[in-house]
């Protein structure tokens, strides 16, 4: 079997960290075109979007095809996956208005404060266990999934209606899949506590 270097998977994560703040400048220099009367491409948002998805699949697939997963490369997903779901919801809701369809700010108070709250526990688990796995569940996959068409809807243009189907969709995924890692966490025996992926990755 051929391989790879095995620094590919986390190379992938980090670029898709940095690509973050190019994604919100970008959407600021977009957002200043329209407010000022000016035509502003609608693909290159949408697109960096789809680099970002299609990255996050790819870094996983390889890591698992050639026996690359490590603990930093699962934290480093898991990094690259809330900073962009918190930073691209938070920017539309708060800065998306009038030039695209308005993302609740409760819904990206939901989204932001559900990833504080999974880095406060992840920060004690690590304190009291000294081992947090950050493996997805299937739930927080679809959690996940749900709220990227979120985004992707937003920034597509798409009719206000898709965009609010989609995000009172993805507030019920995201708290179906917090409870359920809620669950999981309280029914695991207190020495596999510190194991369970549920805790730190709805």
């Amino acid at each position: 079997m051929k391989s790879i270097p095995s620094w590919t998977p986390n190379a992938i994560s980090v670029t898709r960290l940095a690509l973050v703040p190019v994604w919100i400048a970008i959407a600021e220099e977009i957002r200043a075109h329209r407010l000022g009367g000016s035509s502003a491409s609608t693909l290159i948002l949408p697109g960096l979007l789809l680099v970002l998805g299609l990255s996050d699949i790819l870094d996983g697939f390889l890591a698992r095809r050639y026996g690359l997963t490590s603990r930093l490369g699962e934290r480093l997903d898991a990094a690259a996956d809330k900073l962009a779901q918190g930073a691209f919801v938070g920017y539309l809701a708060f800065r998306g208005p009038p030039v695209w369809t308005s993302i609740p700010v409760e819904f990206a108070i939901l989204v932001i404060g559900r990833d504080v709250v999974l880095a406060a526990g992840f920060i004690a688990l690590r304190i009291c266990s000294h081992s947090v796995d950050t493996t997805h569940r299937l739930h927080g996959k679809v959690s996940s999934v749900v709220l990227f068409f979120v985004v992707l809807a937003v920034v597509a243009d798409m009719p206000g209606v898709v965009v609010r189907f989609l995000v009172g969709a993805s507030a019920v995924a995201i708290v179906v899949s917090s409870a359920g890692y809620a669950v999981q966490g309280v029914r695991r025996p207190p020495s596999n506590r510190a194991h369970d992926a549920g805790v730190v990755q709805p």
